[in-house]
């Protein structure tokens, strides 16, 4: 007696992979060939698979050849880095024209800043509102995240201060006329004080001014006002009594120039 024994191939399972490494958050396609159908260890039936594992992950994938009576595994490891999570930090976020800030990246292992820099720490100096960008990468050097930080630059004032009379006799006032700023100090009290203010030095003066605009305020401004002293005038005569028709001569002293009033009659 004859007895026929049919054997059924047995399938060649394998698998390959999009990327066999990859960063956490991201994902990787394993295709199996070589069988009929197949079913994955994580639920899939399916020969192509996308997947997205959080810690090192073997993946093993059952063919069934084409007559389903015979079946062949394969296995694949699948390795996933950390990703960064990048961090910035700023000594401050809003700073005046011409000041600088500190930014300061964290949680990485090398940066790469959209400024140019490769370091975590550098220090700017904008003259606009700037968004800077850090790139993070880890210790294996295979991923990477980022991270942006907004600096908001206000500006600075440029004040300028004039006297309505640079030069006034002792006695008499002069305006301070500023302008650059919204407000203003009096360096030399310490107090506010608003553009068209009347000073009435008594000494040859220098003003300083310091003006502000929100939190920004300017270097000092100055302005010279000179105090002339005023003359003490004198004015003597020849003679004190004179008769009708005569004349005196009087002599005007302690100044350069004289201006005389008529006489008043009696």
């Amino acid at each position: 007696r004859t007895v026929s024994v049919s054997v059924n191939a047995t399938p060649t399972v394998a698998i390959t992979a999009s990327s066999g490494t990859i960063c956490s958050g991201q994902t990787t396609t394993l295709t199996a060939a070589t069988a009929n159908a197949y079913n994955w260890s994580s639920g899939q039936a399916v020969n192509a698979i996308t997947v997205a594992p959080t810690t090192n992950t073997v993946y093993t994938v059952i063919g069934t050849n084409t007559a389903g009576t015979c079946t062949a595994s394969a296995q694949f490891s699948v390795t996933v880095n950390a990703t960064p999570t990048v961090v910035i930090s700023a000594s401050s976020a809003s700073i005046c024209s011409g000041q600088t800030t500190t930014l300061t990246a964290a949680t990485a292992n090398d940066y790469s800043w959209s400024s140019g820099e490769t370091i975590n720490t550098i220090t700017v100096a904008p003259t606009t509102n700037t968004v800077y960008t850090v790139i993070g990468t880890n210790t294996a050097g295979t991923c990477t995240a980022s991270a942006q930080y907004s600096v908001t630059v206000n500006t600075t004032p440029t004040v300028a201060i004039t006297a309505a009379n640079a030069t006034i006799c002792n006695g008499q006032s002069t305006s301070l006329n500023l302008a650059g700023a919204n407000t203003y100090t009096l360096l030399n009290t310490g107090n506010p004080i608003t553009s068209g203010a009347s000073v009435s030095p008594t000494t040859t003066t220098t003003y300083s001014i310091q003006g502000s605009i929100g939190t920004c305020t300017s270097t000092a401004t100055q302005q010279l006002v000179t105090v002339n002293p005023l003359p003490t005038v004198t004015a003597v005569s020849n003679s004190t009594a004179i008769c009708v028709n005569q004349s005196a001569t009087l002599t005007a002293g302690g100044a350069q120039t004289y201006t005389w009033t008529s006489p008043a009659s009696t």
